[in-house]
Order: C-alpha cells, then sequence, then structure tokens
C-alpha cells in the first residue's frame, strides 16, 4: 500500500501553501514552485502569479534582518523593482516603504536606500526612509550588512559552503536548515541570492 504524502509549509519565503515532503524530489516546495523549480531551475523562476508581489511585500514589510532582500519579481531597466498598484506601475522599494513606514508627507518625498542598493532591487523596509530628491542624493555611509550585522546568523564562509552543498546535490534545503540551526526560508533565500548577495 502507497504511502500518503506528507505536507509541510512551501520552502520558498513567504509562501503559505503546503509543500511536498515525501520523495525529496519537491525540496519542500508547493506544487506551483515545484513546477517552476522543474521548468526553470528556480522556484522562483518563470511567470509573476497574479496577487504574488503583493503578497510577498506583506509577508515582508516587518522584516527586522540587515541584509538586503532582493526584489523577486519584475525591474525596469535601472534594476528597482516594479508593482502594478491600482493598475498603475508603482516602483516596488516606495510601495515597500509606504507599508512599512506609511504615507509620505508629501508626494514628493522619495523611498531612499540607506544599502545604496536600490539598483540591485534591495526590499528591506530597514534599509527605505522618506527623503527629499536632494537628501536622496547625498552621499552616506553605508548600512552594515553580512557578517558584520548585529543580527546574522550565518557568516559568508558558511553561506559560500551552503549553496556548494546545495548546488552539487550534498544537501536539501531541510538538511541545511538543520546543519546551520537556521530556518528553510533562511537557507533559501540565502542559496537563492535574495540575501547574502555579495558572497560569490
Amino acid at each position: 500500500m502507497a504511502r500518503r504524502p506528507v505536507f509541510i509549509k512551501c520552502s520558498v519565503d513567504g509562501c503559505e501553501r503546503n509543500g511536498h515532503r515525501s520523495g525529496g524530489g519537491a525540496r519542500g516546495c508547493c506544487s506551483k514552485h515545484y513546477y517552476r523549480l522543474l521548468t526553470h531551475g528556480d522556484p522562483l523562476g518563470g511567470r509573476t502569479f497574479v496577487g504574488d508581489p503583493m503578497l510577498w511585500c506583506d509577508e515582508h514589510k516587518d522584516y527586522q534582518g540587515d541584509d538586503c532582500i532582493e526584489w523577486p519579481f519584475g525591474k525596469a531597466h535601472h534594476g528597482y523593482g516594479l508593482i502594478l498598484v491600482d493598475g498603475k506601475n508603482m516602483q516596488a522599494s516606495r510601495f515597500m516603504c509606504i507599508l512599512a513606514h506609511g504615507e509620505p508627507e508629501t508626494p514628493d518625498l522619495e523611498a531612499a536606500h540607506t544599502c545604496h542598493n536600490g539598483h540591485l532591487g534591495c526590499m528591506n523596509q530597514r534599509h527605505l526612509e522618506w527623503e527629499t530628491r536632494v537628501e536622496n542624493a547625498q552621499v552616506r555611509p553605508r548600512a552594515r550588512f553580512g557578517s558584520n550585522s548585529p543580527s546574522a546568523k550565518l557568516s559568508e564562509e558558511s553561506v559560500a559552503e551552503m549553496r556548494r552543498m546545495y548546488s552539487a546535490g550534498k544537501a536539501s534545503q531541510e538538511e541545511l536548515a538543520e546543519l546551520f540551526g537556521i530556518t528553510i526560508a533562511t537557507v533559501n533565500s540565502a542559496i537563492h541570492r535574495k540575501t547574502w548577495r555579495h558572497v560569490a
């Protein structure tokens, strides 16, 4: 008699669907992200499903880590993320700034990146603040990130090793999470370069 599949939460950060544990081939992904993994080699590859960008923003608006988190959906030619709001394209970082910090006092204020990584699609709400165009153009010190961050649970070396093990098929995301003492969502973000982008 065949065993019934065991379901867990999808291993893709921000996804609330059931992930598939049995067999191991699905790598903890739900059916939607597993299909993307098979088709594109990445559970976040392929087209964007309606509502996913909004859901992603809602899931990350209270993120408290210090690392940059990359916008996983459509981007403009300058690298900044784009999101459809009320039928119009908006810079995704501006939308995140509204969610996390409220509406700007005046419409001309910009969502400024203290990390200088807006062109790389950074969406960490802790790196965003409302500034005038003049203030946003000023040079400022870079935010602490990576192992220099006080909240870092990994080091550059451990992230590189994690990526090597995963790409070589030596460990699943679940196994890496247990080995390094972190969550599956943290593993997924690190190996798919949504965080720790500075690590080769």
